[in-house]
Order: structure tokens, then sequence, then C-alpha cells
């Protein structure tokens, strides 16, 4: 789920998830303030808004990504460069900094999610767990590490707990929490 990294009052770094439902978010000195109790946008703190490209698949995810829409004009920087045209689509660690209401951080992290393993052609002859090293079958449990994107077993009733065996991926150590926790924050930049 994509987050929005946000100064609370205290300094301290807070997180705003960002549903895609929720249609957008305005970067205001606190986005969360922008909302009236009816779940509208307060028009004077939209001029710079988070806008969800696409909408979410039946898990809840937002394959699509984020766009920042702010006038072309307007100082706001993404990674220290203006936001072109007025459109950015945002990436995972983006720095987005608005006059007058301070600096965010956007993070896409996913979750790891066990899912049924569906071969493409690609992935049909070649799909071997990297932590017992046996072939991915059709129709198993899986968990699609997402770091670096390779299939782990997660075939609790047959013993093969590939991707919870171990804190880290097989391949590229990322976490194995299937808790939805972003595994970095601001304060790493």
């Amino acid at each position: 789920m994509a987050r929005l990294w946000i100064k609370d009052d205290s300094g301290e770094w807070a997180v705003l998830p960002l549903v895609p439902s929720a249609s957008f978010y305005p970067l205001s000195a606190n986005p969360l303030r922008a909302l009236n109790a009816a779940g509208t946008i307060d028009s004077a703190a939209c001029e710079t808004v988070l806008v969800s490209s696409d909408s979410p698949d039946d898990a809840g995810w937002n394959e699509g990504g984020w766009l920042l829409l702010s006038p072309s004009r307007s100082g706001v920087l993404v990674n220290g460069l203006p936001v072109s045209a007025g459109i950015r689509l945002l990436e995972d660690g983006d720095e987005i900094r608005v006059s007058g209401s301070g600096i965010f951080y956007f993070s896409a992290e996913r979750a790891a999610r066990p899912e049924t393993f569906r071969p493409d052609s690609k992935e049909a002859s070649s799909a071997r767990c990297p932590r017992c090293l046996r072939t991915i079958r059709d129709g198993e449990t899986v968990v699609r590490c997402p770091r670096c994107g390779v299939l782990h077993h997660h075939l609790l009733g047959e013993g093969y707990a590939c991707w919870t065996y171990a804190d880290g991926c097989a391949v590229c150590g990322g976490s194995t929490s299937l808790a939805d926790e972003p595994e970095w924050s601001p304060d790493e930049f």
C-alpha cells in the first residue's frame, strides 16, 4: 500500500496510508486536516494533490501508481526538481517539497502477501523456490518478495513455509513479514 510520510506537530514522522478509493489527497501543511468531517477536501488546501492513477484490485492494491498534480509555477519540487507540466508519476522514496507546507516522502512499498501461483509462459519452466530449491507448481500458494520479485513457497500445511522460515528473503534479504508495515522511514535519508 502506498503511503505518505508527513512531519507531525511534534516533529516526528507520521504515516498516512494512501487509499485509492479516496480519490485524492491534498498536500497542505497537514493533509489530514484538509479533509473535513464529510470526507471532502477544503478547497483552500487543494493547490497540490496526490491522485490515484488506477482503481484498486480485489485485494485493495493500486497497481497503477500515484500522480502528483500541481500548478506549473507553484514551487513544488520532487527530488529537488520542479514538477514539469504540472504532473509527475511518483516513485518509491520520492521527496516532495511544497512551498509553505514542508517536506513529504512518498512510499510505494508493498507488503508481501500470499497468492496462488499461476505461471505465465516465462515462469512456467523456471519457477523455483530459492529457500527449499523445489519447483513451484501451478496452484501452489506462494509469496512474491515485494523488494526483488522472487517467489517463495508458502504452503503452511505441507511444511513449506519458505517465505516466513527466516527474517529475510532468500535472495535480497528484504523483510519476510506478512504485516503491512513500512520497511523504511524518511530518517534513513
